[in-house]
């Protein structure tokens, strides 16, 4: 399922116009998922982002390759030039070990893909949080 994302186009140049759309787009936390929002050459937001709702806990060994097909179907149709991946689970602010598995997975995949990431976020039941890459890479 793609959903359009309200002020479709518009730029996302700095961390804090990332950080604004994604809790303006999501907010709090309601189920597990994540989140695929594309950008454009000059950062603009796309005009459809995609849920994947239903995900595990922890991600299995080889999600990482089997999200690769996705992540380049979806970049290639948009011709996207980067994503923000947000990754959405009820609970605390602070980050978990499936937290950082499933950042680390989403980042591989991406990889995997050559698709950049912009930003990963954090969705929880208080809001929107940064991960920056030393919290989950090791």
């Amino acid at each position: 399922m793609t959903r359009t994302p309200p002020h479709a186009g518009s730029s996302l140049t700095t961390d804090e116009s990332v950080h604004e759309f994604v809790s303006d787009l999501i907010g709090r936390a309601e189920e597990p998922r994540f989140w695929m929002l594309f950008l454009d050459a000059e950062q603009r937001i796309q005009r459809d982002i995609m849920p994947v709702g239903g995900i595990p806990d922890r991600p299995e060994p080889d999600d990482a390759e089997r999200m690769v097909p996705m992540f380049c179907g979806c970049a290639d149709a948009l011709d996207a030039d980067a994503m923000i991946l947000v990754l959405e689970r009820r609970g605390p602010r602070a980050f978990s070990d499936a937290d950082r598995e499933w950042a680390r997975t989403l980042r591989e995949g991406a990889a995997r893909a050559d698709v950049d990431v912009r930003a990963m976020l954090l969705a929880h039941s208080g809001g929107v949080r940064w991960m920056a890459p030393d919290d989950y890479l090791f």
